[in-house]
């Protein structure tokens, strides 16, 4: 069990170096039930630094006025309780009756935790506890008793599960006591994240490498093969078989065609297999025609 104070602008200047709790639950906001206007405590500010200096967990409370539209009352709080803080916890203090309680409270609690993520506690006197049927807010919410005339160590009759009772005042301010432990405590505060556990690292399965195939000539030895467990060689014949003919990779034959050189537009295409040919006939006509000419020459003597 966690013991914690619930304090106030009541309590004045409270000197949280005295407090040896780990958590202090401080109020934060409300609206006055005659001009329905809102406020902030005027120790807000105080306490919540002074509980963050001496290491506690601060959670803030709403006192809620039925006669507020409940999104409103809940944007106010969020206000108030801003900047969002890692480890911070919120709590409802629901003690005046209305004529919807249930679904306001309800609407409220669902607002902050749109806004925050974690649902709040709600704070129950015994006589709006069993006035109403309250499974709606705590099946979501943790549920914060008044019951200052019972003993911690006895059980609250005619309510539901609790997590926290309101005790007797003492030295002016409300005792009370959580009914668990400091790390579920935590769990009810903004940002929480469980401890993380290492996990057994996954046994390692080795998987059998396949052995190389070798490929061997052919054999008219036999082979001995040794099978396991037995001691005892068992020789198996093998008969030769002739290897697979491996086709050969045949390389077709192809015909070289040279490459077509386009000329100009307004000129005729050329080739060196062309202008070789009309030298070659060029030579065959000379030739010719000196033979007729030295013929002729000849036949005059």
């Amino acid at each position: 069990m966690i013991p914690f104070v619930d304090i106030s602008y009541a309590n004045g200047n409270y000197n949280m170096a005295t407090n040896t709790d780990p958590m202090v639950m401080m109020k934060a906001s409300g609206f006055y039930t005659g001009s329905l206007q809102p406020y902030i405590d005027s120790q807000l500010d105080n306490n919540y630094a002074s509980a963050k200096k001496y290491n506690k967990i601060p959670f803030m409370y709403h006192f809620f006025v039925p006669a507020v539209d409940p999104n409103i009352q809940a944007a106010w709080f969020l206000r108030c309780v801003s900047p969002l803080a890692v480890g911070d916890g919120y709590a409802l203090d629901v003690e005046i009756d209305g004529p919807n309680l249930v679904q306001d409270v309800l609407t409220f609690v669902t607002d902050h935790h749109r806004s925050t993520g974690c649902y709040p506690w709600v704070y129950i006197d015994r006589y709006l506890r069993q006035k109403y049927d309250w499974s709606p807010v705590f099946a979501l919410c943790s549920e914060w008793i008044a019951a200052p005339d019972v003993p911690f160590s006895q059980n609250v009759t005619g309510v539901g599960v609790y997590v926290a009772q309101q005790g007797p005042i003492v030295n002016g301010a409300d005792t009370d006591e959580y009914f668990g432990t400091l790390e579920s405590l935590k769990s009810y505060t903004y940002g929480y994240h469980a401890p993380s556990t290492t996990a057994a690292p996954a046994p390692i399965v080795s998987t059998p490498q396949s052995s190389p195939i070798t490929t061997s000539a052919p054999s008219t030895s036999s082979t001995t093969v040794t099978v396991a467990p037995s001691t005892t060689s068992t020789t198996v014949y093998v008969t030769p078989t002739t290897p697979p003919t491996v086709p050969t990779k045949q390389t077709p034959t192809e015909t070289y065609t040279p490459p077509v050189t386009t000329g100009q537009p307004d000129k005729p295409s050329t080739s060196t297999t062309n202008t070789s040919q009309n030298s070659t006939t060029r030579i065959s006509l000379s030739v010719g025609w000196w033979t007729r000419i030295w013929n002729w020459i000849r036949g005059l003597f």
